[in-house]
């Protein structure tokens, strides 16, 4: 499984950014959606970051349906993903580049009384909302980089010059020609 994700950033009079992915299964593709995400995000890797996150739901979705299908999982799934910003963030403890998706301040204080109380320490993913990050971690998604010239869900967040929206067409329906 090869998964490509983008997201635009503040092109829309609500600021909210543009998340697409592309999800392909042996060269064909099987998945792709462009969508407004539904917070306002104060930088691109912000927005890219939260574009992956998530393309990362719908791939765990994706693969436990293969999985009952086929009978084996498609992890590690390799996200592709054209900001090395976002990218690099998925493979470190905390970011400052991720301010945004802090949880308001009586959920955090909730959290610290309950880790009063119990003495465990919660997870990052639940606090941060770092889904990526687990994802990461329990091996289920490997973040690379892809020249933004090569990312196929570029198509589904802005619109593009003639001669690329073609190319990537071609390249999404895996046709070498095609008039559609």
């Amino acid at each position: 499984m090869e998964v490509f994700t983008d997201s635009s950033f503040g092109d829309c009079e609500s600021s909210k950014a543009t998340s697409g992915y592309v999800i392909r299964i042996f060269g064909d593709t099987v998945a792709w959606r462009s969508k407004k995400q539904s917070v306002v995000n104060t930088s691109t890797c912000g927005a890219e970051y939260y574009a992956t996150s998530e393309t990362c739901q719908e791939i765990i979705s994706l693969d436990k349906a293969l999985r009952d299908i086929a009978g084996r999982t498609f992890y590690p799934v390799t996200v592709r993903c054209d900001n090395r910003s976002a990218k690099s963030c998925t493979e470190m403890e905390g970011s400052h580049k991720l301010k945004c998706f802090d949880l308001p301040t009586h959920e955090i204080q909730s959290i610290i009384e309950e880790r009063a109380r119990t003495g465990i320490k919660v997870p990052m993913s639940m606090t941060h909302g770092d889904f990526i990050k687990q994802c990461v971690k329990e091996n289920r998604v490997k973040v690379t980089w892809v020249a933004s010239k090569d990312n196929l869900a570029d198509i589904m967040t802005k619109p593009l010059p003639s001669p690329t929206h073609k190319a990537l067409k071609i390249k999404i329906n895996n046709k070498e020609n095609t008039d559609t």
